[in-house]
């Protein structure tokens, strides 16, 4: 995709050791320290220190419940978590009063190891599997989601943040619109092993029977992948306010970015910039969390923004931001009608 978007803008597609462009791509962490150490001021990094450490699932549930903490009205629309190993697990009584919970392990990725919990001794045994002190957390399950047809969906909202200081985000208009290949039914012990009905994951549906390839970008009523604008349309044709759930959408994005910008220029307590970089095998020890729910680092790690001033000033990052809607009818008059479910900052660029 970006060697298209290359083309496309008539830009040329230099070697990764080039030092006199414009713009850099890093994968890596150490990619990315890299190239920090020998960029330019006029020059721009497709990655922002931190940030990948910062969207693991634990680190990033530890943020969100500090501004949940400061601001509980704001921030209602991040699900009740519990981060391992920091937290006690949630008892007997947890499950009956909230229902079952997601186990989702800190740096999985593509729905790999996530397992719906539909009970407290399901949840012993899970986190009795994964050993002593977990990375992972335990994140309350959308029982009552919107359906398309029947069909649990997620958005997939592609978000760029061009720079942390002053903090820039953009939302692109268009976006990815995944659904599930089973018919859904709320979570128990007897459904709960099929995640095709639970998880919108492309990688869990791809290899299923119900999964529906449609190539028509228009089309909001098929396909278990769709466009976001189509979706919109077809929402509409069914009485909801599709541009009023995009505005919260946005809303969402915009604080949660407010939280990570926070974080990464070391301006959060909770989640100081120095447990997010610079990379572990540089920086050692100091660069781990370090027990707590802060989660701060050792006594070796500096202060200061994630990579300095080029780190909020030079850098930009892509992200994923999973979102889904609670079914108005079945939801409180005021519970928040969009969830945040993860940010992604890896997410696949090339196209298939």
């Amino acid at each position: 995709m970006l060697r298209l978007a290359c083309a496309e803008l008539g830009w040329a597609d230099e070697t990764v050791g080039n030092d006199k462009g414009d713009l850099f791509w890093a994968v890596t962490e150490a990619e990315t320290a890299e190239r920090l150490v020998r960029l330019k001021p006029r020059q721009r990094l497709a990655r922002i220190p931190g940030m990948a450490r910062l969207c693991q699932k634990r680190p990033f549930a530890l943020l969100m419940r500090a501004a949940q903490e400061r601001d509980p009205g704001a921030f209602r629309f991040w699900p009740r978590t519990w981060v391992f190993p920091e937290d006690d697990a949630p008892s007997s009584a947890t499950f009956q009063r909230e229902g079952p919970l997601i186990y989702k392990p800190s740096d999985g990725a593509q729905g790999d190891g996530i397992v719906l919990l539909n009970s407290h001794a399901e949840m012993k045994r899970k986190l009795a599997a994964a050993g002593s002190g977990p990375d992972c957390v335990l994140q309350s399950y959308l029982a009552e989601p919107l359906l398309l047809d029947g069909l649990k969906f997620d958005v997939r909202l592609y978000v760029l943040v061009t720079s942390l200081s002053p903090l820039r985000v953009l939302c692109c208009t268009e976006g990815l619109v995944r659904v599930c290949t089973k018919t859904y039914e709320a979570p128990s012990s007897r459904n709960s092993h099929l995640l095709n009905a639970h998880l919108t994951n492309y990688s869990v549906n791809k290899y299923e029977a119900g999964y529906q390839h449609d190539d028509d970008p228009f089309a909001g009523d098929r396909g278990t992948k769709r466009s976001l604008r189509a979706v919109w349309s077809h929402l509409e044709t069914l009485g909801y306010d599709a541009a009023g759930m995009e505005r919260e959408m946005h809303a969402v994005v915009a604080k949660t970015c407010a939280a990570m910008a926070g974080a990464l220029r070391d301006e959060d307590e909770a989640m100081p910039a120095s447990s997010l970089w610079p990379p572990q095998e540089q920086h050692g020890a100091a660069a781990s969390f370090a027990g707590g729910r802060g989660g701060r680092a050792g006594p070796a790690a500096s202060a200061g923004p994630a990579g300095g001033e080029k780190g909020v000033t030079q850098c930009f990052q892509l992200l994923g931001f999973d979102l889904m809607f609670s079914d108005n009818k079945a939801a409180e008059a005021d519970a928040p009608r969009v969830h945040l479910l993860e940010v992604n900052c890896k997410d696949r660029k090339s196209v298939v």
